[in-house]
């Protein structure tokens, strides 16, 4: 009797213990566990990703190419390129515009490209310490005039992820006739510059080499903070030395947000700097490299805000926008003095104007587009008196040169060429 009347008063204690108010406790708690396990699961994980992009040791730029480890085996193959080479109407980037269905019809464009895919025996020989087994080897090569002008390497791994990008240049002075009507570049010639970018296993870059005409080489390696990019190291190593020496370091800083708000510079030794370098917004890391070797974009430089050389323990500042433009470059000696500072204005995606200040001295250089965003006119003023105008239509240039803030040579060029000049006689 007690059995049963206990088995009939449980419901209705049930019910009192899951009243509304009375449950409210027990799901908090049970929230609150299952809120904290992600976190530490999430932390976990972040963590692990800082470790595996950490800094690499000294031996990132120790002498020469990096070896990479061997992958592990065992691992399908999961991309297969395509068949016969393609071939495509390109413009001077070396973009795929057109594909053409033969290679004679691509070949009577000024501009030709040609995709296809090679073993490893016909590797460049500077490209053999990246290469591992189970690559593919993507070569483009970009015709002008019916003659090889650039070729590019990419190494795809078994899941067709890029994880090295070079491409070289080829010196004309430096090919032989092979018969065959078209010039073939010399076998052991040095006349090849061009760049190697190396990816990690995550697609972000991680070492970048510059290749010069002298055989000398830079070298830089980026480090990155959670997937962000918040250094990147540059050192330089002259033809035929054994190591590289370290040149600057460039520190990236971001607001809350993740915006690029500054790149700071850190020179290690003496080295010559142009005072400016600007491209169009979406390429961060263009504000503080010249080199883009297949691809096109527009810097603005200006040899009437002249070169300058930065000391060692000097530093610059570049300031950029949420858009990825170069608002400014300041340049800072060792006792933290400004030394001289550039300042841009822009009008949506094109410059128009550049100034530096030095000292006493301001330097202004003005520019015009038309409605194509062509560069139409130049103008250079100094402390407000204008020195020097250039009206541009096409590949023609008309330059003329102020004395007094009154015009008294008119020179006109074609192609980079001066093809007369006359003299302004003063009334």
């Amino acid at each position: 009797m007690t059995l049963r009347g206990n088995l009939r008063e449980l419901p209705e204690k049930l019910r009192r213990i899951l009243k509304p108010d009375a449950l409210a406790p027990v799901l908090f708690l049970l929230v609150f566990f299952l809120v904290a396990g992600f976190l530490a699961i999430t932390q976990e994980t972040e963590e692990q990703e800082i470790r595996e992009q950490g800094d690499p040791d000294e031996e990132f730029f120790s002498s020469g190419y990096e070896e990479e480890e061997e992958e592990e085996e065992g691992i399908e193959t999961e991309f297969f390129p395509a068949g016969p080479p393609r071939w495509f109407r390109s413009n001077a980037g070396g973009m795929a515009l057109e594909e053409t269905p033969s290679r004679l019809g691509a070949l009577r464009n000024k501009y030709a490209l040609v995709i296809d895919y090679v073993t490893s025996d016909e590797l460049d020989p500077r490209l053999t310490p990246f290469y591992k087994d189970g690559y593919f080897i993507e070569v483009r090569i970009l015709y002008e005039d019916g003659k090889e002008s650039r070729k590019q390497w990419l190494f795809l791994d078994r899941s067709g992820n890029m994880t090295v990008n070079a491409a070289f240049t080829v010196k004309r002075d430096a090919a032989v006739n092979d018969g065959s009507g078209g010039d073939t570049p010399a076998p052991d010639s040095k006349a090849l510059m061009g760049f190697i970018e190396v990816y990690n296993d995550k697609g972000r870059i991680a070492r970048d080499y510059s290749l010069f005409e002298d055989g000398g080489e830079t070298l830089t390696g980026y480090f990155y903070n959670e997937g962000v990019l918040v250094r990147a190291e540059t050192r330089e190593r002259a033809s035929e030395a054994a190591e590289y020496r370290k040149i600057y370091t460039d520190t990236y800083r971001y607001n809350r947000t993740y915006s690029l708000r500054n790149v700071e510079r850190v020179y290690h030794e003496a080295v010559d700097i142009p005072p400016v370098s600007l491209v169009f917004p979406g390429r961060v890391l263009d504000v503080t490299r010249e080199k883009d070797f297949m691809k096109e974009k527009l810097i603005i430089t200006s040899d009437f805000l002249d070169l300058q050389q930065a000391a060692a323990g000097d530093r610059m500042v570049f300031d950029t926008d949420s858009k990825g433009r170069a608002l400014g470059e300041t340049l800072y000696n060792s006792k933290n003095e400004v030394v001289w500072t550039v300042k841009n204005t822009w009008v949506g995606d094109r410059v128009v104007a550049i100034l530096k200040i030095e000292g006493n001295e301001r330097r202004l250089t003005e520019y015009e587009y038309d409605s194509s965003g062509n560069r139409i006119a130049q103008r250079d003023i100094r402390n407000g008196v204008l020195e020097r105008q250039v009206f541009i239509n096409g590949n023609k240039e008309t330059e003329e040169l102020y004395l007094n803030g009154v015009v008294a040579l008119r020179a006109f060029w074609e192609d980079g060429r001066k093809i007369s000049e006359e003299r302004i006689r003063r009334r």
